[in-house]
C-alpha cells in the first residue's frame, strides 16, 4: 500500500491507494500560547488547565452547552511546555500547544486565552487544511512525495456539457447535465524529501505526449434516469484515479456535478425513485470525494467545488505558468500548446443537441484538447507542487505570498519556530499610529487590542487582535509604523523608498543607437534569489540596528520617514563616497540572525532541485545522450515552472504591504535591492578599470559591447556578403578578454559573498542596438539571415497587426547591414538613425496587397454583446455598443445565424468602408484602432463586389506610427531627430 498524499479537505486526507483517511485520525487543530516575556510559562499552563477542567466539568453537567458561554470547555488538550524558536528575535522561549475539539474554535479560545489570562498566542489564523497540510509535510508526509520510488499517477481529463442551456421550459437551476466524456493517461516519477538537509530530488520516468491516442469514454443522457446513472458511475469512477483535470473545472465542471448530484439526490428521496446503493454513492460522493468551497480569486467570494483525490484545473494552472498570455481560454490555450485538432467542431452553447453528431465530435474535440493542455501542464505542476509542499488545489488558488508563506510555514513547523500572523502591512501601521502610539511598544499594542470588545473586533480591529494577541513576537516594524506607512505624507503612503535594480540607462552610458557587434550579456540568473540565499535574508533573519549597536549590514532606501531619521534610535547615515550608487536617501543599519531564514531554507530547496534539472538539461545537450526531444521538452517546462517559483521568492514577499502576508519586512527587501544595486554597480566599476565597454545594465546584468565592426564575425560576414571588411581593429575588446573579465567579477562576488553558486552567466548575441531602459534589439545570424527579437512594450507591439514586427525586422537588417562597420560612436548613431528612417521609408512605400501576407494584416480583439456596453450619460449605444450590434447583423447576414450572442474573439482587418450601419459614424485617427472599420478577417471577402476591401493606406500608417512610436521619432524623414523628451 502507497503512502503518497495527493491532497486534503476539511475532513479527509487523500493518499495514493488508500481509502480517505478522516483528518481527525492523524491530527488535531491547536495553535501554540505562552506567557509574556519574564513571566513564567508554566505557571501558565497550569492557571489555563485548570480552567479548562473546570469549564469541561461545567459542559458535561448541561449538555454542552456551557461552551458557549466559555470557551476553554473546547480545548481537549494542553499541550506540554516546549522550547520555540521567536520570528522576528534571535531568543527562544518556552510555549505550549492548545488544542480544541474543531478547527473553527481555535480564534475563540485563542480570544479567551489573551482576555482572561493575559497570555500571548501564535498561529491561531492558519487555516485548518493549511495548517494540517503543513504539519503533515513537516512530520514526513510531503504531498506527492514517494520516498524516492516510482509510482505512477493515474490522471483523468473529463469535460461535461449541457445541452438543454437556454431550452424553453428548462431553469437554468435544473438545467441537466446530459454529456460527459473523459479519458485517462498516466504519469511515472519519484520524488523524495530530507528537510533537514533541504535536499528535494524529482524526476518525472514517464509522461506520454501523445495526446491524441488515449480513448476518449463519451457517455449521453438523454433523460434523468440516464442522467442518475452516468453521475453514479463517473463519482465512483473518480476514486480510482489520482488526478482529476480538466479547463476551468473547479469553477464550472466540478461545481456543476456537485450541485447536481446533490439536487438529482434530494429529489429522488423525496419521490422514493433513488436506488439505495446509488444513493450510498452520492451521499459517499457529496461528504468525501466533492468538497464545495469558497474562492477569493478575483477579489469576491465565488462557488467552487474540488474533486478527489486531486483536483488539477488547468484553468488555473495556465494562469500561473503563462500570465502574459490574454487568452487563457482552452480554445485560445490548446493550440499555444501546440494541441491543434483537423477539423477542429465549433458549436455554439445554444446549438448544442444531443441528436447532432456535430454536438459529438465538438464535446470530443474539447476532451481530446484537455488531454493534450493537461498532459502539458501536469509536468510543470507536479514539481511546483512538489517542491513547495502544496497540494494542487492550495498551489494554484493562491497568490505568490500565499505561496512562500506555506513554504515558511513547513520549516517554522519543523523547528518550531512561531510563524507570525497574515495581516495587510500598510493598513495595520497606519491604525496603529492612529489610535495607539508613533513608537509603541508590543505591551502597548497588546494591551489595546485587550480594549477593544468583542462586538468592535470587525474589520481592521479584527486584523488589529490578530496580530497584537502574538505580544512581544508581534511584527517588530510595529515599533516603528511610521516607516511602513507616513501619516505626514499625504494620503498616508509608504514611510520609505525602496529602490529597485540599478540601471544603467542607455543615454547615460551614450550607448543608445549604436550598432554594438558580438555583445556578452552577462546576468545572474538569479539574482535575487541568489543574495537571499548567499547573505540568509529573510523576514525572520533582517531586524532595525538600534543606536549605539554595530550594525552588521546597512540598507538603501531612496526614502525613510522624517520621524525614523530623527529619533536618534537607530542607526541611520547618509551614503558614503564608495556608495554612490546611493544617489539619494539613507543608510539604515540592519542586525542579522545566524540561523537560517525559513524563507531561506526553502530557497535552498528549490535552488537545489533548479541546479539537478539544469545539469540534466546539459547532459542531454550531450550528442550521445540518448535523450528524446519530448525528454528534453518536459525539461525545459520542469525548469521554467520551478524558475517562476524561486523568483517570486525574494523581495517582492518581503514588501508586500498592502497584501495580506506574514513575512513582510521592508528592511530585509532592501537588503536584497541594495546587494543587487553594489553588485552591479562594482560590475561596472570594474569592467571601466578594464577599460571595457559597458553599454547596458538591468537589475542583474550587465552588458558589454566588443566590436564595431560585424564582418568580424564570420556568420555575419556571411549574411552579407562582407568578408573582405573583416579587420581585427575593429575590436574595442576582443571576446576572450570580455569572457575573462566576467570570470574574475565571478571569482570577486564568489569570495566576497561567500557562496560558490554566484555566476554572471555570459550569453553571446551577435549585435545589439540600444533605445532606452528596457526597450532593445537582439540580432544573431541564423540560416543566411540577422534573425531579431525585441525586448520591451514598445517593440513587441503585442496590440498590433504581425505585419509591424515583420516590417521592422526587415528594416532593421537592412539598416544594420548598411552599419556593418563603423569608427566614432557620434558618426554610428546617427547614421544608424538614418538608415532606420530611409529603410522604414522604402519598405512602407514599397508594400502592396499582393506582396502580403493576409495572415500578417489581423488584429485580434474580443466584443461583447450590444447589451453588455455601458451607455453614453445621454442614454445612447456607445460606440463599442453600435459596433457590436453592426457586427450581430453582419453575422447574421453572411450565414451566421447566431450572431453575437456571447462574447467572441474575432480577427479582425481593417477595410476601406466601415461596417454596414455604421457610416459616417466616425473617422480613421492615425495610431488607433478604428473599430468601425474593422471587419472580420471571413467575411470581409464576400463584400468585395461591393466595394470593400482592405485599407492598406491605414496599415502602412499604422506602420509609420509604430517604427516612430518604438524609436522615438518625430517622423521618418532623414534629417536629425530633434530628441527623446517628449516620449520619455
Amino acid at each position: 500500500m502507497e503512502d503518497v498524499l495527493l491532497s486534503v479537505s476539511n475532513t479527509h486526507a487523500f493518499f495514493k491507494g488508500r481509502d480517505p483517511v478522516p483528518v481527525g485520525e492523524l491530527h488535531k487543530p491547536y495553535f501554540w500560547a505562552y506567557a509574556p516575556l519574564g513571566k513564567d510559562t508554566k505557571g501558565l499552563r497550569r492557571s489555563v488547565l485548570r480552567a479548562v477542567d473546570e469549564a469541561s466539568r461545567s459542559t458535561e453537567g448541561n449538555g454542552g452547552e456551557q461552551h458557549e458561554r466559555d470557551p476553554l470547555g473546547l480545548v481537549t488538550e494542553l499541550g506540554p511546555v516546549e522550547t520555540v524558536e521567536s520570528f522576528w528575535h534571535d531568543r527562544t522561549r518556552d510555549g505550549f500547544r492548545v488544542f480544541t475539539r474543531h478547527p473553527g474554535v481555535v480564534p475563540r479560545v485563542s480570544d479567551a486565552l489573551f482576555d482572561r489570562f493575559g497570555a500571548y498566542t501564535a498561529e491561531h489564523d492558519v487555516p485548518y487544511q493549511q495548517r494540517f497540510a503543513v504539519d503533515m509535510a513537516a512530520r514526513g508526509h510531503w504531498p506527492f512525495a514517494t520516498g524516492g520510488r516510482p509510482t505512477t499517477l493515474d490522471v483523468m481529463v473529463f469535460d461535461i456539457e449541457t445541452t438543454q442551456y437556454g431550452n424553453v421550459g428548462v431553469r437554468e437551476d435544473d438545467l441537466p447535465i446530459d454529456m460527459l466524456g473523459h479519458a485517462r493517461f498516466p504519469v511515472s516519477y519519484s520524488a523524495k524529501v530530507d528537510l533537514e538537509t533541504e535536499d528535494f530530488d524529482f524526476d518525472i520516468h514517464h509522461a506520454p505526449h501523445d495526446w491524441w491516442e488515449p480513448e476518449i469514454v463519451q457517455e449521453v443522457a438523454r433523460n434523468v434516469d440516464e442522467e442518475i446513472d452516468m453521475l453514479a458511475r463517473f463519482a465512483t469512477t473518480v476514486r480510482s484515479t489520482g488526478i482529476v483535470s480538466g479547463h476551468n473545472i473547479l469553477g464550472f465542471d466540478n461545481l456543476k456535478i456537485h450541485e447536481r448530484v446533490k439536487k438529482l439526490q434530494e429529489r429522488g428521496r423525496k419521490n422514493g425513485s433513488l436506488e439505495r446503493s446509488v444513493d450510498q454513492v452520492f451521499t459517499e460522493f457529496l461528504s468525501t470525494w466533492c468538497w464545495k468551497d469558497k474562492s477569493y480569486q478575483f477579489g469576491r467570494p465565488d462557488d467552487m467545488a474540488i474533486l478527489h483525490p486531486a483536483s488539477l484545473d488547468t484553468f488555473l494552472a495556465a494562469r500561473r505558468f503563462y500570465f502574459f498570455r490574454d487568452d487563457l481560454t482552452l480554445k485560445g490555450l490548446a493550440p499555444f500548446l501546440g494541441v491543434e485538432i483537423d477539423g477542429r467542431e465549433h458549436v455554439t452553447a445554444q446549438d448544442l443537441a444531443l441528436d447532432d453528431p456535430r454536438t459529438l465530435r465538438y464535446h470530443e474535440h474539447d476532451v481530446r484538447e484537455q488531454l493534450g493542455v493537461s498532459m502539458h501542464l501536469v509536468i510543470q505542476a507536479l514539481p511546483l507542487a512538489f517542491s513547495t509542499g502544496m497540494t494542487f488545489e492550495q498551489l494554484f488558488m493562491g497568490m505568490n505570498t500565499k505561496m512562500w508563506d506555506h513554504i515558511g510555514l513547513i520549516r517554522a513547523a519543523h523547528r518550531k519556530r512561531l510563524m507570525p500572523a497574515t495581516c495587510r502591512a500598510a493598513g495595520l501601521a497606519g491604525l496603529v499610529q492612529r489610535e495607539i502610539a508613533d513608537e509603541p511598544t508590543p505591551e502597548q499594542i497588546a494591551e489595546y487590542a485587550r480594549g477593544i470588545g468583542a462586538e468592535g473586533r470587525t474589520g481592521s480591529h479584527r486584523e488589529l487582535v490578530r496580530v497584537a494577541k502574538y505580544g512581544d513576537e508581534m511584527p517588530e516594524w510595529l515599533s516603528y509604523p511610521h516607516l511602513v506607512h507616513d501619516l505626514d505624507r499625504e494620503g498616508g503612503k509608504e514611510g520609505y523608498d525602496l529602490p529597485g535594480g540599478l540601471t544603467l540607462h542607455p543615454q547615460d552610458l551614450k550607448s543608445e543607437f549604436i550598432p554594438w557587434w558580438h555583445v556578452v550579456a552577462a546576468d545572474v540568473g538569479a539574482m535575487y534569489p541568489t543574495i537571499l540565499k548567499a547573505l540568509n535574508v529573510g523576514a525572520d533573519t533582517i531586524r532595525l540596528a538600534h543606536a549605539g549597536e554595530d550594525p552588521d549590514a546597512w540598507v538603501w532606501l531612496k526614502r525613510a520617514s522624517p520621524r525614523l531619521i530623527d529619533s536618534g534610535r537607530y542607526a541611520v547615515r547618509s551614503p558614503g563616497s564608495d556608495e554612490d550608487f546611493a544617489d539619494k536617501g539613507v543608510l539604515i543599519g540592519v542586525r542579522q540572525r545566524d540561523g537560517p531564514g525559513v524563507v531561506n531554507l526553502g530557497m535552498s530547496a528549490i535552488l537545489g532541485m533548479i541546479a539537478k534539472v539544469k545539469h540534466a538539461m546539459n547532459e542531454a545537450k550531450k550528442p550521445d545522450s540518448g535523450i528524446s526531444e519530448h525528454d528534453v521538452a518536459r525539461l525545459r517546462l520542469n525548469y521554467a515552472s520551478l524558475k517562476a517559483a524561486r523568483n517570486a521568492g525574494t523581495h517582492g514577499i518581503l514588501v508586500a504591504d498592502n497584501v495580506s502576508c506574514r513575512q513582510f519586512n521592508v528592511l530585509a527587501g532592501a537588503r536584497i535591492t541594495t546587494e543587487g544595486q553594489r553588485i552591479l554597480h562594482e560590475s561596472r566599476r570594474d569592467l571601466d578599470k578594464r577599460k571595457i565597454r559597458v553599454v547596458y545594465g538591468d537589475t542583474d546584468g550587465i552588458y558589454l559591447a566588443c566590436g564595431r565592426n560585424g564582418a568580424n564575425i564570420d556568420r555575419v560576414a556571411d549574411v552579407f556578403d562582407a568578408h573582405g571588411l573583416a579587420d581585427p581593429s575593429g575590436w574595442m575588446t576582443t571576446p576572450e578578454q570580455a569572457i575573462e573579465a566576467v570570470d574574475a567579477l565571478n571569482r570577486r562576488f564568489r569570495d566576497e559573498l561567500r557562496y560558490e553558486e554566484f555566476e554572471l552567466e555570459p550569453e553571446i548575441h551577435d549585435a545589439m542596438v540600444f533605445v532606452v531602459h528596457k526597450n532593445y534589439l537582439m540580432f544573431d545570424a541564423h540560416g543566411g539571415r540577422l534573425q531579431m527579437e525585441v525586448k520591451g512594450n514598445n517593440f513587441k507591439g503585442s496590440d498590433k497587426a504581425d505585419l509591424a514586427r515583420n516590417v521592422l525586422a526587415r528594416v532593421m537588417e537592412r539598416a544594420m547591414g548598411e552599419n556593418l562597420v563603423w569608427e566614432t560612436e557620434e558618426q554610428a548613431r546617427a547614421s544608424l538613425k538614418a538608415s532606420i528612417k530611409k529603410a522604414a521609408n522604402e519598405v512602407i512605400a514599397k508594400m502592396r496587397i499582393a506582396t502580403v501576407d493576409p495572415a500578417e494584416l489581423v488584429l485580434i480583439q474580443s466584443v461583447q454583446p450590444a447589451r453588455r456596453y455601458k451607455r453614453n450619460p445621454d442614454g445612447s449605444l456607445s460606440t463599442f455598443a453600435k459596433r457590436a450590434e453592426a457586427l450581430d447583423q453582419l453575422l447574421k447576414q453572411s450565414g451566421d445565424e447566431t450572431g453575437l450572442r456571447a462574447t467572441r474573439k474575432f480577427r479582425f482587418v481593417v477595410a476601406n468602408r466601415p461596417l454596414p450601419g455604421l457610416e459616417g459614424s466616425g473617422k480613421k485617427k492615425p495610431g488607433i484602432k478604428p473599430i468601425e472599420f474593422m471587419w472580420p478577417v471571413e467575411v470581409l471577402p464576400k463584400w468585395e463586389d461591393r466595394g470593400y476591401r482592405l485599407d492598406l493606406d491605414w496599415y502602412k500608417d499604422m506602420l509609420d506610427n509604430y517604427i516612430k512610436g518604438a524609436f522615438g521619432f518625430d517622423d521618418l524623414s532623414t534629417v536629425e531627430q530633434k530628441g527623446l523628451d517628449a516620449w520619455l
